[in-house]
């Protein structure tokens, strides 16, 4: 009977849309604030006591931690988003749509049942996509909002197929039924229905080419792209930890994950280096980080993919919300005396060798070896900062706390999962070092042959993003056009309203 509950806390704060509108704004946060903590409060018994599974509704490990995450980040969006629109006139009709997104999606997560799952995840689209045209006179935001909404319904149709063939080939709609099955009769039906949920996970995290809507939808309001890139972007990443069980049987649905989003990390990471919108930039890295996610959970690492999206979704958050500020540090150091030089890397590259050396020999480094050097090479960047600031000791403490802290949250996460899901396979092993050697070497190459011509071309394209949106755009207007009618009219007289 507990489990009955768990969608009903995920509603608690719909109580607040049949209230008055001074009072509703009071009582979304509260009654958001109320159904974070009793899911953290069930989230802990779930460690202690063990999970709670039911025919509909489960709370186990897994999503215990993603539930707590995201009441933790809708609280902190429904609260800014109350300050923001109280006194606008639109701010119910902004609350409402963003309050029912956030039950949606908590109720999404509380499934234990392939038809609560996929019925979860229409409902979090379709109430998301209220909030991506909540400016109907910003073109810019109904064309994104426009090829959100295509995507979303292809991954659905897909991921319908795919659960389709979960239960026809096992019989049974229960998740956890599902994942602890070791030996299906049909594996083909089952590498069929992987597959599709890999190609899921790659819509819904927008990997290129279907990446475009949300660079344009940061033209929404800010609370909406802090939600949208802390807890339903990374959705894709969750419904494959979700399957992990059955995904890492499939190794044709790991390597179209491998393939196509790590081609996505290195030309979205190049594109970054591009851009110059705080926003926008944003937007790009969250494509490069979802990528990186879903390589993570190609390479079977599934506990470091789990750490990759809660704290990306924090830090996503909390970098959408304070996007506004005019102290933040800039991106690049402006004097030039402070930029590393060739022989603060080769120090740093000692030290992080040296660092390296020691963690494996205390601790048996496991395969694959692609996340050490990414480590490594992210702290040799760190730590050629602090050298070119003179500060070695401080950054020689910061890495060692760093590590420390990425070792013991990897194994706090790996609980989550069973041991031994997925096969080394050495060939994706060089795969990902080999986008991560490249996408570290994009600023050097990119200011090297900035003052050719051929750069500059080079340069262009990728600031356009190799123009592969401008190409998805006219296609989805030939074959779904949509009114992008600025209305200027409407604009200028919700603003007086706004102002009076």
């Amino acid at each position: 009977m507990l489990t009955w509950f768990l969608p009903l806390i995920a509603c608690l704060p719909l109580v607040a849309l049949a209230i008055g509108r001074t009072q509703a704004l009071r009582t979304l946060v509260a009654l958001q604030l109320g159904a974070m903590a009793l899911f953290a409060g069930m989230g802990i018994g779930v460690w202690v006591e063990g999970p709670f599974v039911g025919s509909m509704w489960a709370l186990q490990r897994l999503n215990s931690i993603v539930l707590v995450l995201v009441g933790f980040v809708g609280w902190v969006v429904v609260r800014y988003a109350s300050e923001n629109f109280f006194r606008d006139p639109d701010g119910l009709r902004f609350l409402k749509p963003l309050v029912l997104t956030l039950a949606a999606l908590q109720v999404t997560l509380c499934a234990n049942h392939l038809a609560v799952l996929w019925i979860g995840w229409l409902a979090v689209s379709l109430s998301l996509h209220r909030l991506l045209v909540f400016f109907p006179h910003r073109y810019r935001a109904i064309l994104g909002a426009h090829k959100k909404f295509i995507a979303a319904r292809i991954a659905e149709v897909l991921l319908g197929f795919s659960f389709l063939g979960l239960y026809a080939s096992a019989g049974t709609a229960q998740i956890n039924v599902l994942v602890s099955n070791g030996q299906w009769a049909d594996s083909g039906m089952l590498t069929f229905s992987m597959c599709l949920l890999a190609v899921v996970g790659l819509l819904k995290c927008a990997q290129m080419p279907f990446h475009g809507w949300l660079i344009q939808v940061v033209e929404s309001p800010t609370p909406v792209s802090a939600l949208l890139h802390a807890g339903i972007v990374n959705f894709g990443g969750y419904l494959i930890l979700l399957f992990a069980p059955l995904f890492g049987q499939v190794m044709w649905a790991r390597s179209l994950l491998l393939v196509f989003a790590g081609l996505s990390v290195l030309i979205s990471g190049w594109v970054a280096f591009t851009r110059v919108s705080i926003k926008v930039r944003l937007a790009w890295s969250t494509v490069t980080q979802m990528g990186f996610m879903l390589i993570e959970c190609g390479l079977g690492l599934y506990e470091l993919a789990l750490l990759h999206l809660v704290a990306h979704a924090g830090y996503k958050a909390h970098a959408f919300l304070t996007a506004g500020r005019v102290d933040r540090l800039p991106l690049q150091v402006a004097d030039n005396t402070m930029e590393p030089s060739r022989r603060h890397y080769l120090q740093a590259a000692a030290w992080v060798i040296a660092g390296l050396g020691v963690t494996a020999w205390l601790v048996p480094v496991p395969k694959p070896i692609a996340p050490w050097f990414l480590l490594g090479l992210a702290s040799l960047f760190v730590l050629a900062r602090f050298g070119a600031a003179g500060l070695w000791q401080r950054g020689i403490l910061v890495l060692t706390g760093g590590w420390f802290l990425y070792g013991t949250q990897k194994e706090f996460f790996a609980v989550a999962f069973s041991s031994d899901l997925v096969a080394y396979s050495a060939l994706a092993d060089v795969w990902v070092i080999v986008l991560t050697a490249l996408l570290a070497l994009g600023p050097w190459v990119l200011n090297a042959v900035q003052g050719k011509p051929w750069g500059r071309s080079l340069w262009v394209a990728l600031n356009a993003g190799l123009y592969l949106d401008a190409w998805a755009n006219r296609l989805t207007l030939l074959l779904w056009p949509v009114v992008l009618n600025p209305k200027p009219q409407q604009s200028l007289s919700h603003q007086k309203e706004v102002l009076s």
